[in-house]
């Protein structure tokens, strides 16, 4: 896929990695650009945590990623924690640009030629992946992939003027699911998820390889700026990568025939109990240094066993059908705290309560999963309103009678946990 990139984007990063405040304005939405680039004080507006410097921060881990040397972006890039899956992540990213043996022009996703075009692009799109924060910081995604495709036409249109089509399609799809990666390697998604970013219509496979793979790029600087990215979680993303870029070719990028390919994946056991070793080990996470972080398979596997004994089939069917937890490590963080403060270090216990918090939202929700023989039902479930950061009185009293309680505190988190569909 040639990419005709307008001349002035490329203008605007020759400067550095981030175009000062005057030349953003005159860019496509470069008001709304400006405003969150550049507030009235350095820092975090109204509502929006990270504010400003993390948009500074994501330019300048975008620029580290696309130069020789990728691991730059990892905290443990001179010291690995996983050296295979540093290894992993180098290996195939270096294949991106470089292929593999010496016919460069055929095995790599991005041929030498458009290297330049690309890395502009992608520059581009880490510039307005956030733009939906100019609105609300929450569910920014959608807001911006909405502010940018429908709401200032004449902005679009300008947009629309400097990037191919197949270029702004792309540009849409990081805006509106550049967390997508981030929440896989939490556990807080399935594999599934991802489904979403393809398109109904046909395009070639390679087109949509490419699209996901600047999707996983951004979504990597994204997260480099957001909290310390290691070797472990790099290597994690680049392997939801290589899984899904697998299925789409499997699926000679059909989207019908992708989702089949990718929920039976995600339903087999061993992506289960993968699945909550990740989000397991994004809550009890300790920076402080005190707690060990919970990352254990086999303690997973005989907890899953024990509880679900002969239908342990079942919970993994359908467990991958809950495609995203939304906005749920907040409260999971929580309740692994207060099990820590009252003394109940032991990780099977914490993996116990989370697993029955697991269980109980996959038993209430299961009527929604289940359709006709053969076609599938992915659905959210939005945790934002058990732990609001206005209201911890509610998380603190809800925490409290799931551990002391638990039939009465899960009948709580249930009636307060809704759901929706994400695809029919």
């Amino acid at each position: 896929m040639k990419r005709n990139l307008s001349s002035r984007f490329e203008e605007v990063f020759a400067a550095g990695p981030v175009p000062d405040a005057a030349t953003m304005r005159t860019l496509p939405f470069g008001q709304q650009l400006a405003d969150l680039f550049y507030p009235p004080t350095m820092g975090t507006r109204h509502g929006d945590p990270k504010g400003a410097p993390h948009l500074h921060m994501v330019m300048e881990k975008i620029a580290l990623l696309l130069a020789d040397r990728p691991r730059d972006i990892l905290v443990d890039g001179a010291n690995p924690h996983c050296t295979a899956d540093l290894s992993f992540f180098e290996r195939n990213y270096s294949q991106l640009w470089y292929g593999i043996g010496p016919d460069v022009a055929t095995t790599a996703l991005f041929p030498p030629g458009e290297h330049g075009a690309v890395k502009t692009f992608l520059r581009v799109a880490a510039l307005y992946h956030d733009i939906g924060k100019h609105i609300n910081t929450d569910r920014h995604p959608t807001i911006g992939w909405y502010l940018v495709s429908s709401m200032y036409p004449d902005e679009r249109n300008k947009l629309q003027t400097m990037l191919t089509r197949t270029e702004l399609r792309t540009l849409l799809t990081i805006i509106r699911d550049h967390d997508k990666f981030g929440v896989l390697s939490s556990g807080e998604a399935s594999l599934p998820l991802l489904a979403s970013t393809t398109h109904l219509m046909q395009e070639e496979v390679k087109i949509q390889e490419q699209r996901l793979t600047a999707l996983m790029l951004v979504s990597l600087a994204d997260m480099a700026a957001s909290f310390p990215l290691d070797s472990c979680i790099a290597g994690t993303v680049m392997r939801d990568w290589s899984r899904f870029t697998r299925a789409l070719e499997n699926a000679w990028g059909d989207r019908g025939r992708l989702l089949p390919h990718v929920v039976q994946e995600a339903q087999q056991y061993e992506s289960t109990v993968e699945r909550i070793r990740r989000l397991l080990m994004t809550i009890s996470r300790d920076d402080s240094g005190q707690w060990e972080t919970i990352d254990d398979k086999e303690l997973i596997s005989d907890i899953l066993k024990t509880t679900f004994t002969n239908r342990i089939d079942v919970f993994c069917e359908d467990f991958a059908l809950v495609a995203k937890l939304d906005y749920s490590l907040r409260f999971f963080r929580l309740v692994v705290q207060e099990c820590r403060r009252r003394g109940m270090t032991n990780p099977s216990t914490i993996t116990h309560v989370i697993v029955n918090i697991l269980k109980g939202i996959v038993e209430t929700y299961g009527e929604m999963l289940h359709a006709r023989r053969g076609h599938y039902r992915l659905i959210g479930v939005e945790f934002s309103s058990l732990a609001p950061a206005h209201a911890p009185e509610k998380a603190k009293a809800l925490i409290n009678l799931l551990l002391e309680r638990p039939a009465e505190g899960l009948a709580w988190l249930l009636s307060d946990v809704p759901a929706w569909y994400i695809w029919e």
